[in-house]
């Protein structure tokens, strides 16, 4: 995106849109950081979701409150062999609509996906 910006800015501005080029590396390294601390952990009841670097967001989500769990991958996400799993949860305005985990290896997805919809389908619940 930055390299297209300063393609076309160059024949209005001229040489003064190589300015956007030192964004290259700050691009890089915020989402390095980025992906470095996003991370989730599951048990038996909770899913917890953490993410942020600068603002730090950690959610716990009861297995009790997952409605659906969906599987989806982009063409970005095929050509690279990743999915992001979206959880829809019962109380979605607690935290911000439903939770996504985005890029994570096809088969973690799969296995994260699985695990989560086998735990809500085998759950007894009370009405």
């Amino acid at each position: 995106v930055l390299l297209a910006a300063t393609a076309q800015s160059i024949p209005a501005i001229g040489w003064f849109s190589l300015v956007w080029l030192p964004g290259f590396p700050l691009v890089y390294l915020y989402h390095k950081q980025r992906f470095r601390v996003t991370g989730y952990w599951y048990d038996e009841d909770y899913l917890v979701y953490r993410k942020g670097w600068f603002n730090r967001k950690t959610l716990y989500l009861p297995i009790r409150n997952v409605q659906n769990v969906t599987l989806t991958q982009n063409p970005f996400d095929r050509r690279h062999r990743m999915g992001s799993v979206t959880i829809d949860t019962a109380g979605q305005t607690n935290t911000g609509g439903g939770t996504v985990i985005r890029h994570l290896p096809i088969g973690d997805a799969v296995i994260l996906q699985r695990r989560l919809a086998r735990r809500v389908a085998s759950m007894k619940f009370d009405w």
